[in-house]
């Protein structure tokens, strides 16, 4: 049975130890890779920049002049362009062009696009064609374009005399960049997998601690509710091995001592109760003996207070020694009319009305025990309504495989500050009794597995729930 403790427990291993270890490996493979990508950017840079300069050196102002005079129809036009295509082809570029000052097109490496036009795409490098027509090698922050891929470019000037006579421009795509690529996936793998092995560790390590405070918590809610005959065998590591050595010493003591209890008990019932039975006996030899009335109900008040007093014992007894249930199904109908026909003579001469009413439904449950419960609370109800003015409805229903009691009066209610108090044993607000009947009524309904609950209004009156669960 996982508790709301264990589960906790469970979360907060999985935060203190997998939490921080998955940051610290997401952030060093983040920085692994903003490195190797700097790195890389860096070489690239220069790689780059090398191509576009090694190749610059070998134009010259009249190659740059026949392409602008005479186009792709020169001789010149068709070998820079095939040198191009080759420069392309074995650096892994994905294209690569020459513009003249004023941005036009001389020759590109890709076919198809003529000389003399402008490139719409340079528009947002005005800034490094601008520089690299100063005289100055530029290029562009790596970036991803709009298809996913990583791109860098490069804008190299063509010098003659100092004097820049056209720009080469390198373009490097996703081929140029698939080592960064790679790297970032096997990076992403790798995070991945050490994050699995992390969670199927924690989870093998959270278990191996949480298992045996499962346990644990199990066996101390057995103590809590009297079942003292299991011993604790939970093997287990350190403290919590400790800690199963001390519940067990406790369940042994608390043993021990509700044994010497239920002596001690038995022993002052023996004591009282042979007192009482040979009151009893001389109660009835006086009253055959005595003839005056006055003397007759006096013996029979004597008669009334043992009784009373072998009731009181009788409670005590009942709510100290332990609920053993024998449960079996019943009809509920039979059974609340059998309860209400305890009270009929009571009833007539207080003038109440107890209406019972019935749904032809069968349940299980003890039915000695529950018999106290239904007893107690018809007891409480005619005790709190008003003579010839009383109501009691006895009613009965089902709710989510729940069976509920209900027992409503229009008796004097319970004050509100009081309604805290009425579980407690030896708490009463009536002039006789222990003050143990709703505790001991609480505690045979919590015994079944079920909930009693008590709504009440002072002076309008009072509504018992007992809900009790379906066996089998």
């Amino acid at each position: 049975m996982r508790t709301l403790i264990t589960k906790t427990l469970r979360a907060r291993l999985f935060i203190y130890y997998l939490v921080p270890i998955a940051v610290l490996l997401t952030g060093s493979s983040w920085y692994f890779y903003s490195v190797a990508k700097k790195s890389l950017d860096s070489e690239m840079n220069v790689r780059l920049i090398h191509l576009g300069e090694t190749f610059a050196q070998q134009l010259d102002a009249l190659q740059i002049k026949a392409l602008k005079d005479l186009g792709e129809s020169s001789k010149t036009y068709i070998r820079l362009q095939k040198r191009l295509e080759r420069i392309v082809k074995s650096n892994d570029l994905a294209y690569m062009y020459i513009v003249d000052v004023q941005g036009n097109s001389l020759v590109d490496s890709r076919l198809g696009y003529k000389p003399g036009v402008k490139y719409a795409g340079l528009d947002i490098f005005q800034k490094s064609l601008f520089q690299a027509m100063a005289g100055q090698a530029r290029t562009e922050n790596l970036y991803v374009s709009e298809l996913g891929t990583m791109q860098k470019y490069a804008f190299v000037p063509v010098l003659n005399q100092n004097v820049v006579q056209s720009v080469i421009v390198l373009k490097a795509d996703a081929l140029f960049f698939a080592s960064l690529n790679n790297l970032r996936r096997s990076l992403s793998y790798f995070a991945m997998v050490c994050l699995l092995l992390i969670i199927v560790v924690s989870t093998v390590i959270s278990s191996s601690i949480v298992k045996p405070i499962e346990a644990l918590v199990k066996k101390a809610k057995e103590i809590g509710e009297g079942i003292l005959s299991n011993p604790i065998k939970i093997k287990a590591d350190g403290e919590l091995q400790y800690l199963a050595n001390a519940l067990e010493d406790m369940r042994c003591k608390i043993k021990q001592r509700d044994q010497e209890r239920d002596m001690m008990l038995k022993g002052i019932a023996h004591e009282i109760k042979n007192p009482i039975g040979g009151i009893d006996l001389y109660v009835d030899i006086l009253s055959s003996d005595l003839k005056n009335a006055d003397n007759l109900k006096s013996v029979e008040k004597i008669g009334k207070e043992t009784a009373a007093m072998k009731r009181v014992v009788d409670e005590f007894l009942d709510f100290a020694r332990g609920i053993v249930l024998d449960v079996a199904e019943h009809d509920v109908d039979d059974f609340l009319l059998r309860c209400s026909e305890s009270f009929e003579r009571e009833l007539k001469e207080k003038k109440v009305i107890m209406q019972v009413k019935s749904h032809e439904q069968k349940w299980t449950f003890d039915e000695h025990y529950i018999k106290r419960v239904v007893l107690n609370l018809m007891r409480n109800a005619i005790d709190a309504v008003e003579a010839e003015k009383g109501k009691i409805e006895i009613d009965y229903r089902v709710e989510k495989n729940m069976l509920y009691f209900i027992i409503e009066d229009n008796g004097q209610g319970i004050l509100k500050q009081n309604m805290k108090e009425i579980y407690k044993a030896f708490y009463t607000s009536k002039a006789q009794g222990m003050g143990l009947g709703l505790a001991f009524c609480k505690k045979i309904v919590e015994k079944h597995g079920g909930i009693i609950e008590v709504q009440s209004v002072y002076e309008e009156g009072t509504v018992v729930k007992v809900g009790l669960p379906k066996y089998g």
